[in-house]
């Protein structure tokens, strides 16, 4: 029950990005209603990353744990490779 505005706002930001990848994915893209009684496949995908998360917490702490890790050596990942990625267009710039 603690900081479940914020447990939403990641879950708008993930379904936002993911709109990116994935075009129908979109606030535009409505799937039932119109305007502000309607459905966008974004909120779906915001609504299911936190029914996701929600059970995989519900299994127990190192089911979460697991996830959480997964994520976290996901995003260092990510990050070593956009340093790589500019270490190695710094030095393409050199020759």
């Amino acid at each position: 029950m603690i900081q479940t505005g914020t447990i939403a706002a990641v879950a708008v930001a993930f379904a936002k990005f993911a709109g990116v990848f994935f075009p129908s994915v979109s606030a535009q893209n409505y799937l039932f209603g119109a305007g502000k009684l309607g459905v966008t496949t974004q909120q779906l995908m915001a609504i299911a990353t936190l029914a996701l998360l929600t059970a995989v917490n519900t299994r127990g702490l190192r089911t979460g744990a697991i996830i959480q890790n997964i994520f976290t050596v996901a995003k260092v990942a990510a990050l070593l490779g956009l340093i790589g990625m500019g270490f190695f267009a710094a030095a393409i710039r050199k020759r």
